[in-house]
C-alpha cells in the first residue's frame, strides 16, 4: 500500500468518525429527561456517601479511635454536600443552563482524561508486561473514542489519528455562554440568593 492509498484511507476514517459524531449528537435524550436522570443519579450517590459516613462513624466508635476515621468521613461528607449543591443548582436554573453545565463538566472530564495518557500507559504496563507503547496508545484512543467521541476534536495534521481537547475557542463557537463549569463557591453564591435556599446553601 502506497502513501496515497494510506492518505485516502485516513481521510475516509476521519469522515466516518465525524459522521458518527453528528449521529451521536442527534441521538441525545430530551433535555428534561437528561437533567432528571442526572439528578436521580446524584441523589443515589448522596445516599451512598451518607451511608458510608454512617458506617465509618460506627467503625470509629467501635474501635475507639475517631482520629483515624476523620479524613475518610470528611471526604465522603464533602462529596455528598457538593452533590447536593449541584442538584439544587440544576433544579433551580432553566433547562438550557442545566444542560450546558452538564456538558461543560463532561467535556472537562474528557479533557482531563486526555492528560492521563502516560498514567494509563504506566498502569497497563504494571499489569501486562511486554506490550508496546503504540499498542497501548491505540487501546487508549479507542477507549476515548468509544466514550467521548462527540465531545472531542481530531488533530488531522498528525500522521495518526489523534484526539484533542475541546478548547475555549471551540466552546464559544459552539454557543456555550460559559467556558468552564461552575465552582462550588459560584454554585453556593447563586443559591443563597434564591428564595428559601439561603440557609440551606450556606450550611452546605
Amino acid at each position: 500500500m502506497n502513501k496515497a492509498e494510506i492518505k485516502d484511507l485516513y481521510s475516509e476514517e476521519i469522515a466516518l468518525l465525524k459522521r458518527i459524531q453528528d449521529y451521536l449528537k442527534a441521538q441525545r435524550q430530551a433535555p428534561e429527561e437528561r437533567v432528571e436522570r442526572v439528578t436521580l443519579m446524584l441523589l443515589y450517590r448522596m445516599y451512598s456517601c451518607l451511608y458510608s459516613a454512617f458506617l465509618l462513624t460506627a467503625a470509629a466508635l467501635k474501635k475507639g479511635n475517631i482520629n483515624v476515621f476523620k479524613l475518610p468521613i470528611g471526604i465522603v461528607l464533602r462529596c455528598a454536600f457538593t452533590d447536593c449543591l449541584l442538584s439544587l443548582y440544576l433544579q433551580i436554573v432553566d433547562i438550557k443552563r442545566s444542560c450546558e453545565e452538564l456538558d461543560l463538566r463532561t467535556i472537562e472530564y474528557a479533557n482531563s482524561l486526555l492528560d492521563r495518557r502516560e498514567l494509563y500507559r504506566d498502569q497497563v504496563k504494571s499489569i501486562e508486561i511486554g506490550l508496546e507503547d503504540d499498542f497501548i496508545d491505540n487501546m487508549w484512543e479507542m477507549t476515548m473514542e468509544d466514550n467521548f467521541l462527540h465531545l472531542l476534536a481530531f488533530d488531522e495534521t498528525k500522521k495518526g489519528l489523534e484526539l484533542t481537547k475541546r478548547s475555549v475557542t471551540q466552546l464559544r463557537t459552539a454557543g456555550f455562554s460559559s467556558t468552564k463549569s461552575l465552582s462550588i463557591k459560584e454554585q453556593k453564591d447563586f443559591l443563597v440568593n434564591q428564595k428559601g435556599l439561603k440557609t440551606v446553601a450556606t450550611r452546605l
